[in-house]
């Protein structure tokens, strides 16, 4: 049995996405709208050929104890070096001036097209559950018994995506200012900055799996806090920071 109102977390989430890209009208130039959008889809590729390929024989050769540790480590590590490295590098490469509201347009690029991904996804795959309910039989049963207790949740979960998504773009937006700040000034501590701050984030994700699991309304919503508090710091430090008036010179 699939909770159907579940499919309004991804179209949430399809708004937020959207919301982003409409934000950013007026703001800075839509080229680095658009190549947020690109770096973005070009990082997500190279994730993605890496689970492929590498992911599983890499953490195999890791000792069972410290597994944990390693994959905080190594999907922390990845998405950092991936995401502000290539925003670093192809920023640099478009040798154009840019402004704070540049800025604010590619972290809004980035952030936007990956809320809109993972609604698409997210919407797809309720709806497959849904008309094709057949689908779950064909399934390992491990893997089935998580995926039922996903599709089965509470509708008061649905906001979680959503919330979800919001923080992630204001997370996107402040790394890429780091980003902006490192090539305007030539100062590299600002890069290895955005690097270590989505290292951080996404290496999290691997502590909360165990929530996640077993996704009740206390654990879906426990397992969005540490986000929640990353995106309420970073709205702080963007308050007490004039980052316009550095950027902006």
């Amino acid at each position: 049995m699939v909770n159907s109102w579940l499919i309004f977390g991804g179209i949430g989430m399809l708004f937020v996405g959207i919301y982003a890209f409409y934000y950013s009208r007026g703001k800075g130039k839509s080229i680095f709208l658009a190549m947020g959008l690109i770096t973005w889809i070009i990082a997500i590729a190279i994730k993605t050929l890496m689970d492929i390929t590498i992911t599983k024989s890499f953490l195999s050769l890791i000792d069972p104890k410290y597994i944990l540790i390693s994959e905080c480590i190594y999907f922390g590590l990845r998405t950092g070096i991936l995401e502000s490295g290539l925003s670093y590098i192809f920023i640099l490469k478009m040798h154009r001036k840019f402004r704070y509201n540049d800025a604010i347009s590619f972290g809004l690029g980035f952030g936007g097209i990956e809320a809109i991904m993972l609604g698409i996804s997210n919407i797809s795959n309720i709806l497959l559950f849904i008309f094709m309910p057949s689908t779950l039989e064909q399934i390992p049963i491990k893997q089935r018994i998580i995926i039922e207790r996903q599709l089965n949740q509470s509708t008061l979960n649905v906001f979680a995506p959503i919330i979800e998504r919001a923080v992630t773009i204001v997370i996107h937006v402040f790394a890429t200012i780091l980003v902006f700040l490192a090539i305007k000034y030539g100062i590299k501590k600002y890069l290895v900055l955005s690097i270590i701050y989505k290292s951080i984030v996404d290496g999290i994700i691997p502590l909360l799996n165990p929530l996640l699991l077993n996704p009740t309304i206390y654990n879906v919503y426990l397992a969005e806090t540490p986000f929640i508090t990353i995106c309420i710091i970073s709205i702080l430090i963007l308050k007490l920071v004039d980052f316009r008036k550095y950027l902006d010179r």
